[in-house]
């Protein structure tokens, strides 16, 4: 019987040092660091911004559409303008984080 005991007690043992690191390895994946919180914001922002832009481009050329049809309108024509420096502005917001990473 104490040759079945001693080697049970043996991988008792190390199975709970396995549960131990393991249970620390689990836990410490769990938490990003700082640095990884700042990236994934960047990513973030930069894919709104995208969304942000595509969205712009696409009422853009609609209006370019409405002032094809009304060229005499200058509501419409100061529609587009708005449009466009909004587009250009988010345009170099998105250049600037992919290049620098702000």
């Amino acid at each position: 019987m104490k040759n079945f005991i001693q080697p049970l007690k043996i991988l008792s043992a190390c199975g709970i040092i396995f549960t131990f690191i393991f249970a620390i390895w689990f836990v410490d994946d769990r938490y990003i660091s700082a640095e990884e919180m700042s990236q994934e914001k960047k990513k973030i922002y930069l894919k709104i911004n995208i969304g942000e832009y595509r969205i712009l481009t696409k009422q853009y050329y609609d209006y370019v559409g409405l002032v094809k049809a009304n060229p005499e309108s200058k509501e419409l024509k100061d529609g587009l303008k708005g449009i466009k420096t909004e587009r250009d502005k988010i345009k170099t917001k998105i250049d600037n984080m992919l290049e620098n990473g702000k």
